[in-house]
């Protein structure tokens, strides 16, 4: 991933990535989005931050958090309606 029209172009011409990612690293939720439609929702195993934005990676981890708080919030709503219908 980078920002630059020209790096990214530059590692598709040398091969070095299997999908290259053009974002702006400041805008974790846009890179987010943009890594689950590349990887299927399957996100990544490993992330290297090598940029000099550092609050990137904090933004980043913040937005998975507040995604996984709506999945585990959506769970609790699951579990509370199966036990209603259990009931009648």
């Amino acid at each position: 991933m980078d920002h630059s029209d020209v790096s990214c172009k530059r590692a598709e011409e040398l091969g070095l990535a299997d999908v290259i990612i053009q974002g702006d690293a400041t805008k974790s939720v846009e890179v987010l989005e943009m890594i689950e439609e590349v990887t299927d929702g399957e996100l990544c195993d490993t992330v290297i931050n090598n940029v000099n934005i550092i609050m990137a990676l904090g933004h980043f981890l913040n937005s998975f958090k507040v995604r996984l708080l709506h999945i585990m919030n959506f769970l609790d709503f699951y579990r509370n309606i199966k036990r209603i219908f259990a009931m009648v």
